[in-house]
């Protein structure tokens, strides 16, 4: 049904007047209420009016589309009463008074006008026709504008808030396709319905809860409707995408484009936004989609689509990649949120923002860029991030952009954006011959000495915790004897909280840190034997230990340690919660003192990586036995325990 248009009549609000104060609204029939709602502005008379709608949106007269049939008549005044409702609260209710009678009236009412506006809502969906899809959608994004304006009252939406109706209506609207399978929007010039709408309700703050907070709630009370309102939500990223890559994308696609980003860190609220919510938002592929988003947004800049009256630049896009990176939560599943924002294409909207000359350079989002390079680099460690780079940068059509980076003049930006190239090729490329040999090479049998570590179809892990894995049932045995017995109900506990939490640390990322611990200390371990023995008293021998939280590659270190000590192994500030990982550790340090005694210079090592883990300030020290192999390093044997690092005796924050 159209929203009618304005038309001067002065005495019908007079007339209204009379009849309402009789207490006879309900006689004025929907053609009379049509007209009221193209006559002039009712002035005084707007809080008749208001009770004259209400009168035709109360929650008894909702009928049941259940019913085969029933009275159209209700549903035909009701849409009348709800256009003269949008209208009267819109522009007649000026004064403060006014506006608080009007409110009294309306929040009184909130449900029946709810379930109304559903009612419409629902008929929409269950008439829509491929053959009128255009008209359809008009109807039902006017439909949202009558919202709106009833919303715009001052303390209405509080009201509306407060009633399960609201939310119930808004996620049906919010999550309803056409038929062409398109999400409803509209680009107008006063603002995207639909949008308006999630702003409103998502940044409401009347009442002892937030309005992000009560839809978060209710997500978490369904997992379907979860999966709906993300699927809603990827969907209209996608559609802003697709419209902002098209030869001549509409003007109000930049600011919907910013709204859609700039909202999705307090959705996905890290205090608020339960593992069921963000698995959700997860499985719609949402920051894949918001990557591409910035990624067609700044090529749209390269290629002068962006019009100047958009008060857009392309530094504006460094707020908002903070913005999608901080909806992260650091202590849930972020390994895989980066490889989904490297799936984005991050990384070739970063380096176009790089390589961009804009007029009035940026210093502070400069540094911000910077910073969120280096976080990403930090990031290149883990296995599925890596996957997701060698997905996009092996590509035949591989981004130019990219490319030109690595020749680009130094500056401290490019220099950083090519630091971060260079470390994750090179990660990139040591990861992909690690997933072409098939094989995890791993066996937690200290005495297994490698021999059988590529024997990967006989390869099992413990039944009882799972933390163990070996190359074959004969070393299980050698090793369940030995260590294994005692550790097993602990080893459990462990990885079963650290499942539960989706916080583990799995054999397949275990065995590629093996790979990148051994690469990077064969690249530098000419430095380390340089500066002379690896041990340097009778009791204390060189410890190298390579930290991994740094930007640029490894950190290496080294310290004085007693291998056949009792905590030669603990660091100070650390905390290790896996206590009954410590006879092995102290059985690694003791066979390790003896054999290399009887070994050349330097052709057994320990070394330590320590590897940034999640949740916040938890990391891995994979503790690795090293054998000499020609001019390179192999890992024979790790143990990887879980370590909390301390300041102060509080978590210290992650990078």
């Amino acid at each position: 049904m159209p929203r009618p248009t304005t038309a001067p009549n002065k005495s019908k609000w007079k007339d209204l007047a009379a009849i309402v104060a009789e207490g006879k609204e309900d006689t004025i029939s929907a053609a009379q209420i049509q007209e009221l709602v193209i006559a002039e502005d009712p002035g005084e008379y707007a809080i008749p009016a208001i009770r004259l709608a209400l009168s035709g949106l109360k929650l008894g007269l909702v009928p049941s589309r259940r019913m085969k049939q029933f009275d159209s008549a209700p549903g035909e005044r009701s849409w009348t009463c709800l256009c003269l409702l949008s209208r009267i609260t819109l522009e007649s209710c000026r004064s403060r008074q006014m506006q608080a009678d009007a409110l009294d009236l309306i929040a009184g009412q909130s449900h029946g006008i709810c379930r109304w506006i559903h009612w419409h809502a629902a008929g929409y969906v269950d008439e829509k026709q491929a053959t009128n899809s255009g008209s359809y959608r008009e109807a039902y994004l006017d439909l949202a504008r009558i919202l709106l304006d009833i919303l715009h009252l001052p303390g209405v939406l509080d009201a509306f808030m407060a009633t399960r109706q609201y939310m119930t209506l808004f996620l049906h609207m919010w999550t309803t396709k056409d038929s062409e399978s398109l999400y409803l929007m509209a680009m107008a010039p006063k603002g995207e319905p639909m949008m308006s709408l999630l702003v409103l309700t998502v940044d409401n703050t009347g009442g002892n809860i937030r309005g992000s907070d009560r839809l978060l709630e209710r997500l978490a009370s369904s997992r379907l409707e979860a999966l709906r309102f993300a699927m809603a939500y990827t969907g209209r990223v996608t559609q802003a995408r697709l419209l902002v890559s098209s030869p001549d994308p509409p003007k109000e696609v930049w600011r919907f484009s910013r709204n859609l980003i700039n909202l999705l860190e307090r959705i996905l609220d890290v205090g608020n936004a339960s593992h069921m919510v963000r698995r959700s938002f997860d499985k719609s592929n949402l920051l894949s989609e918001c990557a591409l988003l910035l990624y067609s947004i700044a090529v749209a800049f390269e290629q002068e689509k962006v019009p100047e009256g958009a008060q857009f630049s392309i530094y504006d896009l460094v707020p908002l990649l903070e913005e999608l990176s901080r909806s992260i939560d650091r202590n849930y599943r972020v390994p895989r949120s980066w490889a989904n924002l490297v799936a984005g294409k991050i990384d070739a909207t970063y380096a176009r923002i790089a390589l961009s000359n804009p007029r009035d350079r940026d210093h502070a989002n400069e540094r911000l860029l910077a910073m969120l390079l280096a976080v990403l680099e930090m990031h290149t460690i883990h296995p599925v991030v890596l996957k997701s780079i060698l997905a996009q940068w092996g590509e035949a059509d591989q981004d130019p952009v990219r490319v030109t980076a690595i020749q680009a003049p130094d500056t401290t930006l490019k220099s950083r954006l090519r630091q971060f190239m260079f470390t994750g090729a090179m990660r990139a490329e040591l990861y992909g011959k690690f997933r072409a040999f098939k094989s995890l090479s791993i066996c937690d049998n200290s005495s297994c000495g490698g021999a059988k570590r590529h024997t990967s179809y006989l390869s099992r892990q413990c039944t009882g915790c799972s933390a163990v894995i070996y190359c074959s049932p004969e070393c299980q045995k050698v090793d369940w004897e030995r260590h294994h017995r005692s550790e097993c109900v602990y080893a459990k506990a462990h990885h079963n909280a650290q499942r539960s939490r989706e916080t583990w640390y799995s054999h397949r990322t275990r065995a590629f840190h093996e790979w990148l611990l051994a690469s990077d200390f064969s690249a530098r371990s000419s430095d380390f034997l340089r500066d002379g023995s690896t041990t340097d008293t009778a009791n204390s021998s060189r410890h190298p230990i390579l930290t991994y939280w740094t930007v640029g590659g490894a950190v290496s270190e080294h310290e004085m340690v007693n291998y056949r000590s009792e905590h030669w192994a603990n660091r100070p500030q650390i905390q290790y919660p896996q206590h009954y990982l410590v006879p092995r550790i102290q059985s690694l340090g003791r066979k390790y003192s003896t054999a290399a005694k009887s070994l050349g210079y330097g052709d057994l090592l320990i070394v330590e990586g320590i590897f940034p883990l999640i949740p916040l300030a938890h990391q891995v020290h994979l503790i690795a036995l090293l054998r000499r192999v020609g001019p390179r390093y192999e890992v024979v044997y790790s143990i990887a325990r879980r370590g909390i690092r301390q300041v102060g005796g509080t978590h210290a924050p992650a990078a």
